[in-house]
């Protein structure tokens, strides 16, 4: 159950929405009987299998000893729903995270890969600029329409004017 102090009515009245009728029904069948909760051991990797989107039925079938109702008791009492759903934001926020974090080291990688290249190349093609002789040109140039259409289309990108 969540951190308030909750009653098992409280609770299933706030799961209710989250069951199936079978579901349901084996939890009223378990609150009724003399059957024990499970043990905090197994209610803790029961839930892992909950966290990876296995049902209480598939838990079930993989825990033939245990019954469907003494699952979803611990489903309800250990509030698996919040839980899930609590961990799934958590991740989806680290994970945003980290994908901006890659981006930018990504990006600045390739500044510097273009830094080097300037530093290396650079020269040759001002060089080139100013005296029209090919042999100052060295290896970077434009020799085809095809060489042409891919620099002009690296230039769009890099300035965002491909989206235009």
């Amino acid at each position: 159950m969540s951190q308030t102090s909750e009653t098992r009515e409280q609770a299933i009245e706030r799961v209710k929405a989250l069951l199936n009728e079978r579901e349901l029904y084996a939890y009223n069948h378990f609150c009724s009987g003399q059957l024990p909760p499970i043990a905090p051991s197994l209610n803790a990797k029961m839930f892992g299998l909950f966290l990876q989107g296995r049902t209480c039925e598939e838990i079930r079938r993989l825990n033939q000893a245990i019954t469907l109702g003494q699952i979803v008791a611990a489903r309800i009492e250990g509030d698996w729903d919040r839980r899930r759903s609590e961990h799934l934001d958590r991740l989806l926020t680290e994970t945003s995270l980290r994908v901006q974090q890659s981006t930018l080291e990504t990006a600045n990688f390739v500044c510097d890969l273009l830094a080097v290249a300037d530093k290396e190349h650079g020269d040759k093609l001002r060089l080139y600029l100013q005296t029209g002789d090919k042999k100052d040109l060295g290896e970077f140039k434009i020799d085809s329409i095809f060489n042409l259409k891919q620099t002009i289309e690296v230039l769009q990108k890099l300035t965002g004017q491909e989206r235009q």
